[in-house]
């Protein structure tokens, strides 16, 4: 048992946006609510996931049906519905704007993070004073070949147009600090990339790997 440093309890909401309901989204929420029980971690730093926010990002009934029931078999879950299909940055950022905690978490559908790897990006957060902090993987992800050669060609834009390398640390598995998180939730628009309107507010961030 890891040695409990501090006695404050930080909260965390999960953002997780859907378009699809993948298959891997019923086990993923149960590994989460795992962690609605207070944990420690590494450091002993004390967390909590108080809800679990589901961003339905497009109007597909078969969908929709499907997220009411996962959403309703399980406490501290709830659903923002976005009118149409939006994309997977904006849905996160709709979700963040409706969080309520302490820090925000956010997480891909399909489980390819795994979400008790949250007490290490805490730990990092605290000891490192960042209020963002991206988890990296230690070995390639299996999204799809279009999907990573998405992600690899706006990291490398934004790499080449800022000069820095710092664009490269960039996941979709992210621990926020909660007002920052809802301060670009606040004013960003359906065109804006999420992670580029977080240095906007926050230009530090850090990041581990998972």
């Amino acid at each position: 048992m890891p040695k409990l440093e501090n006695s404050f309890l930080h909260s965390v909401s999960v953002v997780i946006p859907v378009f699809r309901v993948a298959a891997e989204l019923p086990f993923l929420l149960d590994e989460i609510v795992e962690l609605f029980t207070p944990k420690a971690t590494a450091n002993g730093h004390r967390f909590v996931v108080e809800e679990v926010i589901l961003v339905h990002d497009g109007p597909e009934p078969k969908s929709a049906a499907s997220l009411q029931e996962l959403a309703g078999q399980r406490d501290r879950v709830r659903i923002v519905w976005l009118s149409r299909n939006f994309g997977q940055h904006p849905a996160t950022l709709a979700g963040m704007s409706a969080s309520l905690a302490d820090w925000i978490l956010t997480l891909d559908e399909d489980g390819q993070f795994p979400p008790d790897a949250l007490g290490a990006l805490l730990d990092n957060a605290l000891q490192h004073k960042a209020p963002v902090v991206y988890g990296q993987p230690t070995g390639a992800t299996s999204h799809p070949l279009w999907r990573r050669m998405g992600s690899w060609m706006a990291r490398s834009f934004f790499s080449a147009l800022l000069g820095t390398q710092n664009w490269e640390r960039f996941s979709s598995f992210r621990l926020i600090q909660g007002e920052t998180g809802r301060a670009v939730g606040a004013y960003c628009t359906n065109e804006t990339y999420l992670d580029v309107a977080l240095t906007w507010v926050s230009p530090r961030s850090s990041s581990v790997q998972v």
